[in-house]
């Protein structure tokens, strides 16, 4: 019975839980026709063709069976596919046997038979389902044989309704066998497309989910041979191929020679090529994007790109995206033909590996440019921090080398000078060393960070800073929290390095749907500020320039009052999203 029965397609890891729960619910199905099966026996007027106390021993074991299978699919850890093929021939034996069992005429229990057919379209589809209904009718046959014959002596006859239940039993199989490969196929090609997507997000690296993406389709498609040409707008052509490994089962890839790039494979066609009868009946058929019917290509409109494959059938779909058409991917396999669907659903899954391509692309992109954001940041804050001290210390140095000769008692002052700017330089390599080992903020909310964050410069630029905040939640880690934080120190640095100041204020407020930030000082004001000792209204523009991205980018409002020796006031105001 074994030989009877082909390998459950593999779905995925994503189809365990799905493929779980139709076992139960089939097993479920079984225990309760065992039920519906010993209710009719009771209900029956007819004596079977054997004893009933033969029958009753019979669907009490089946009821058992179909409990432990029940309990089996409910309680252990995906057994499906360990026990697939023993269940479906254990349905048949026993469907034979209750049949046989319960013979007295037209027996009600043909439909045991049927729930078998049902389950192995439901697991396995059409052609498993046809192996399971031939054999189901062949069963039946000798089991209504054997028992008629051992019941009723050498003289025993047939109805007509045991030479037309195997037809009947064949014809259903096609019918159930149908409908369950299309929605077999369908889930197989919804949990492609979710794999494939899920893969993409963990793999790390375009050119190794590249790689993947191409075998994924290589599997599923079953292909014995596969052509990528790719023609990325910022990177160099790429173009590979790939085929099945010796053992059959991991697909080997490797660079091929650049094929031409014309504008008709470049196009946005996809082809089909099928034979009818073995290698006779050639049809090559190109498909518009619009999924319209296809049409049929003469010898002298076949594209030059199916040539590489020597496949006897071949499907060639284009990798399109927003840019146009940036690839093309061939399939090919020996046996059998695409089918119209492979053409559709490929088609579908090349968009779908553009689309996750692009995303990765940009993705790297940005995350390049945010590297290089904060190493020109890091570079911008070295220069005007840590390099300037360097330099203020050379020129002290010089300056207290010639006070050394001319004036010797003004050499402390210079020293004590010297002295503050070395632990001014002291201080900002160790800020930038905090920096550069750690960014993740303190504090477990804003306002918990700000105090941090206050209570640090306090120390390190001696600053008299004011602080006034309202107590919140708000993460300080991610999100617009960590976006608060990090305008809160880039002001209060400007002001230690910039301002002169010697006092400062702070003050965050977080209402229903808003934050408002407003920090003071007492120092120089800013270079554009007025020198008529008032405080005016400055352009946004004026501001620190990480600052200013950084409130623009959330949406937020910039305002600044600043005065020649009067100090300087930054407004922001950021919703809350």
């Amino acid at each position: 019975m074994a030989g009877v029965l082909e390998t459950r397609p593999q779905l995925s890891p994503l189809a365990d839980d799905s493929l779980q729960r139709s076992e139960r619910t089939i097993a479920a199905g079984r225990v309760m026709l065992a039920v519906a099966a010993i209710v009719i026996t009771l209900l029956n007027p007819r004596e079977p063709i054997l004893s009933t106390t033969a029958l009753y021993i019979v669907l009490g074991s089946y009821i058992a069976y179909s409990l432990w299978l029940l309990w089996l699919f409910t309680y252990r850890a995906d057994p499906s596919e360990k026990f697939a093929k023993p269940i479906l021939a254990a349905d048949i034996v026993w469907s034979t046997v209750i049949i046989g069992v319960g013979e007295g005429g037209a027996s009600p229990f043909f439909l045991f038979y049927f729930f078998a057919l049902c389950s192995a379209a439901i697991g396995f589809g059409l052609k498993t389902t046809m192996r399971v209904a031939a054999s189901s009718a062949v069963s039946y046959i000798i089991g209504v044989l054997i028992v008629r014959r051992y019941a009723l002596g050498p003289e025993f006859y047939l109805h007509s309704a045991h030479l037309m239940r195997p037809i009947y039993l064949v014809l259903l199989g096609y019918l159930v066998g149908v409908i369950g490969e299309h929605e077999l196929s369908a889930k197989r090609r919804l949990i492609e497309m979710i794999s494939m997507q899920q893969e993409a997000d963990r793999t790390r690296g375009t050119s190794y989910a590249l790689v993947r993406l191409f075998r994924r389709i290589l599997r599923f498609f079953d292909a014995d041979y596969a052509l990528l040409q790719l023609r990325p707008i910022d990177a160099p052509a790429l173009d590979w191929e790939g085929g099945r490994s010796k053992d059959g089962r991991v697909p080997v890839l490797r660079s091929a020679e650049p094929g031409s790039w014309t504008n008709l494979s470049a196009g946005d066609l996809s082809y089909r090529v099928s034979h009818a009868v073995g290698n006779w009946g050639r049809t090559v058929e190109s498909f518009p994007p619009s999924g319209a019917f296809p049409s049929t290509l003469t010898e002298a409109q076949e594209p030059g790109f199916l040539a590489r494959s020597r496949s006897r059938s071949i499907i060639s779909v284009p990798l399109s995206s927003q840019d146009g058409t940036r690839g093309r991917l061939l399939l090919g396999r020996r046996s059998p033909n695409f089918s119209y669907d492979d053409v559709s659903f490929c088609r579908t899954l090349a968009a779908q590996a553009a689309v996750v391509l692009d995303n990765m692309i940009l993705q790297s992109k940005a995350e390049d440019l945010a590297v290089a954001e904060e190493r020109a940041r890091i570079a911008r804050d070295v220069h005007d921090g840590f390099v300037q001290s360097l330099a203020s210390i050379d020129v002290g140095i010089e300056v207290c080398r010639r006070t050394g000769r001319r004036n010797p008692d003004a050499l402390s002052t210079e020293l004590a000078s010297l002295q503050q700017t070395v632990k001014q330089g002291y201080r900002e390599a160790r800020r930038y060393m905090d920096l550069l080992r750690d960014q993740t903020p303190r504090g477990p909310a804003v306002s918990e960070a700000i105090r941090e964050l206050v209570r640090d410069f306090r120390e390190r630029e001696d600053l008299d800073i004011a602080l006034e905040t309202d107590t919140t939640d708000l993460e300080a880690a991610h999100g617009i929290g960590f976006d608060i934080l990090q305008i809160v120190r880039e002001g209060l640095t400007n002001i230690a390095r910039h301002a002169h100041a010697s006092r400062a204020s702070l003050t965050v407020n977080f209402e229903n749907d808003e934050v408002s930030l407003t920090l003071r000082d007492n120092g120089a004001g800013f270079p554009a500020a007025p020198t008529n000792d008032v405080m005016e209204e400055l352009p946004s523009a004026s501001a620190p320039w990480s600052i200013r991205e950084r409130v623009e980018a959330l949406g937020g409002r910039l305002s600044i009052r600043s005065g020649s020796g009067q100090g300087s006031e930054l407004s922001v105001r950021l919703p809350l999203l």
